[in-house]
């Protein structure tokens, strides 16, 4: 998977291939606009590549995090727009890749990103998500996500209290979560799930937020 990154990102004299230039004429068969499907094979190269790239400037390092957010109107047909996704992932043996995992409560959350650190969270409507981890069950889990965002620090083991044999085991951490985040919604919908300290707090900041523009195009 490395090998087949390199030669996408990095073409050589013998191979040609524009993965993000290819994908887009692929993927470019529905209302939805080219803008679209340039942005979901740039989260898709993200992905794959976060947590075995990163960017040294100066002192700082940057990992390749990507939290990417399409916001559109009605008819662009979000749901199609990212499954066109699968296919490609499929035949890359990336299956395992996308995280697609809903959680019950903050401790599986964490417990989930423990066990696999380097994960392709997709969610086709954000509002949802956010209303999720928005939930009492869910405590600070979101403030937690957000720390995460290109930090390198391993984020600290979480320890039950011990009673027992049968005692919450531990939840553990071999190293910083390498999370990247495609995901979809009506920007009437993303503005009515907003709290203020979405914005004020971090969380919206770290993303990248794209307005597709108004469809001109009817497709049958």
């Amino acid at each position: 998977n490395t090998e087949l990154l390199t030669q996408l990102i990095v073409p050589s004299h013998s191979y040609k291939l524009d993965f993000i230039k290819e994908y887009v004429e692929y993927a470019d068969i529905f209302e939805a606009p080219p803008e679209a499907h340039e942005a979901v094979a740039l989260a898709a190269v993200s992905a794959v590549a976060n947590g075995n790239v990163w960017i040294q400037n100066g002192g700082q390092k940057l990992s390749l995090d990507n939290w990417t957010l399409l916001l559109s109107g009605s008819g662009v047909g979000r749901n199609t727009l990212v499954n066109l996704l699968w296919d490609v992932l499929h035949e890359a043996g990336l299956d395992d890749l996308v995280r697609n995992t809903t959680w019950g409560s903050k401790q599986g959350f964490y417990q989930d990103l423990a066990e696999n650190p380097r994960g392709f969270l997709v969610w086709e409507e954000l509002a949802s998500a956010l209303k999720a981890l928005s939930d009492a069950r869910f405590g600070e889990a979101k403030q937690w996500l957000t720390n995460c965002y290109d930090n390198f620090r391993k984020p600290a083991d979480i320890q039950y209290r011990r009673v027992s044999s049968d005692s919450t085991p531990p939840i553990i951490f071999s190293g910083a979560p390498r999370v990247s985040i495609l995901a979809t919604s009506s920007q009437a919908w993303f503005i009515d799930s907003l709290s203020q300290e979405d914005s004020t707090g971090g969380f919206i900041p770290r993303w990248f937020l794209i307005k597709l523009p108004e469809l001109d195009r009817a497709i049958p």
